[in-house]
């Protein structure tokens, strides 16, 4: 475990990225992330990703579970050209590791809810609030879902697993 002044002074002081700092003290990027919350340091959230910085990148690629071509598109309507191919050699660069092949991204499957989350989306879409409005709700109590994860809830399908974080990975 880091010391908090070691983190605040890399993270803070130095701005250096959660991926460098993962790098330069041999950690999982993930472990960086765990030790910034202990230790009660905010989080950084790059508002512009044209910039492509390694952690924005991986938080949309691994963390929303973002397909390479759904990131490009993204960025090509931002106003940024850009194609999968170019987002693949970002990772790269910045050695962000790629899913299995065959695996599903996250984006489609996967939502950070509690198991209560689920039962209250689906009472909402039964008394007729919009899938939107849902989104909103969610979104106000800091959870994130994506439209085709909320549309699977909201059809009935079951999860395949609760993880310990809170995940609910839908099932195919």
């Amino acid at each position: 475990m880091l010391k908090k002044s070691t983190l605040e002074k890399l993270y803070v002081t130095q701005n250096l990225w959660i991926s460098e700092i993962a790098e330069a003290k041999d950690l999982e990027y993930g472990e960086v992330v765990s030790q910034l919350k202990h230790h009660g340091i905010p989080i950084r959230d790059p508002q512009d990703p044209g910039e492509w910085c390694p952690d924005w990148l991986h938080a949309q690629y691994w963390e929303k579970g973002r397909t390479l071509t759904d990131i490009a598109t993204a960025e090509k309507e931002a106003g940024r050209g850009c194609t999968s191919a170019t987002v693949l050699a970002k990772m790269a660069d910045f050695g962000i590791p790629r899913r299995k092949k065959g695996a599903r991204s996250a984006t489609t499957w996967t939502a950070k809810l509690d198991p209560i989350d689920v039962v209250l989306i689906r009472r909402l879409a039964t008394d007729g609030v919009k899938q939107s409005k849902i989104r909103g709700i969610l979104a106000e109590g800091g959870k994130e879902i994506t439209k085709q994860a909320l549309s699977k809830i909201v059809r009935g399908e079951t999860w395949k697993d609760v993880t310990d974080e809170g995940t609910v990975s839908l099932a195919s």
